[in-house]
C-alpha cells in the first residue's frame, strides 16, 4: 500500500508491508477472529440504535416498531403531575427528521402491563424476557423469538 502524505507542500511517500502469519502473536489467530466478528456485530447493533454502554433498562433493545422497525426508546417526560418514563419509535422522535413514523408512545408501567398480559404472566417479569423481542403496532403487541447472539 502507497500512502501519499502531504506536509509543508512537500510529498512523502510511505511504505507499508503487512506480513501474515510472519511471528507468534500475542493472541491467537481464532480468538482474534472472534473478537473481529463480535466488534461487527455491535458496529451493526450500532446502526440500528441498540448499542448502549453502562446500566440499561431490561427491554432495551427487545423492543421494535411494527410500522419501521426501528428500536423504540426510552424516554423521560413531563407533565403538569411530574415526570414519567414512556418509550417510543427512534425514527418518531426524530421528527421531521426521521421517517414520519407515528407509532404510539407509550408509558413504561401500561408497556410493561401490556407485555405481561400478551405472555400471560401475572406481572411483569425481566427474568423471563431472554429471546424475546415485541413489536409494537399501535395497540396491539407481537411476540417474537430474537435472533442468537455471540458470546465471548
Amino acid at each position: 500500500t502507497i500512502i501519499l502524505v502531504y506536509l509543508a507542500f512537500s510529498v512523502y511517500f510511505c511504505f507499508r508491508v503487512y506480513l501474515k502469519d510472519d511471528h507468534e502473536g500475542v493472541i491467537s489467530r481464532e480468538l482474534w477472529e472472534q473478537v473481529q466478528g463480535l466488534l461487527e456485530e455491535r458496529k451493526g447493533m450500532l446502526k440500528k440504535g441498540l448499542w448502549t454502554t453502562g446500566d440499561h433498562h431490561s427491554l432495551y433493545g427487545k423492543v421494535f416498531c411494527a410500522n419501521c422497525g426501528c428500536v423504540y426508546r426510552r424516554r423521560t417526560f413531563t407533565s403538569s403531575a411530574g415526570t414519567y418514563k414512556a418509550w417510543n419509535c427512534k425514527e418518531r422522535q426524530k421528527g421531521k427528521k426521521g421517517n414520519g413514523c407515528k407509532n404510539k408512545t407509550w408509558r413504561e408501567d401500561e408497556l410493561m402491563a401490556a407485555i405481561a398480559e400478551t405472555m400471560g404472566w401475572r406481572e411483569f417479569d425481566e427474568s423471563k424476557l431472554d429471546g424475546l423481542e415485541f413489536r409494537i403496532d399501535g395497540d396491539e403487541i407481537k411476540v417474537d423469538r430474537a435472533e442468537e447472539r455471540i458470546a465471548v
